[in-house]
């Protein structure tokens, strides 16, 4: 879903899945060979603010939900990140940001602070 105004967009997206082996016979040993049933949920909602006709600022927030038969394949990500977008010559653009994530896991949890700029040309 969009809302799209003179200078603001808000989108939001909502996802959900459900994996399962496909050959309940298969011997390959991966996270679908200790579990009959993998469900993700998630959302993020994102809102950018168009600060000149060319140039933008967004924001972003997202999560996602992992849950299965057994604890050590659940997990949740949480994820925040601000971004600057706007145009360096005719056919450049930079863009730089700032991001935050945090992934809980029994197996594998980390947080995750980042900063990061793109240049983009085209010929």
């Amino acid at each position: 879903v969009a809302l799209i105004g003179a200078r603001n967009t808000v989108t939001l997206q909502l996802s959900a899945s459900r994996d399962e082996r496909a050959d309940q016979l298969a011997t390959v040993i991966d996270d679908l060979s200790t579990v009959s049933v993998v469900r993700q949920r998630g959302a993020t909602v994102d809102w950018a603010y168009r600060l000149t006709p060319q140039s933008s600022v967004s924001l972003g927030l997202g999560y996602q939900r992992s849950t299965s038969d057994t604890s050590a394949l659940q997990s949740t990500l949480k994820s925040l990140s601000v971004l600057w977008t706007a145009p360096l010559g005719a056919r450049s653009t930079v863009s730089a940001g700032l991001r935050r994530a945090e992934f809980d896991s029994p197996t594998n949890p980390y947080d995750e602070n980042a900063i990061f700029a793109a240049l983009r040309m085209s010929f």
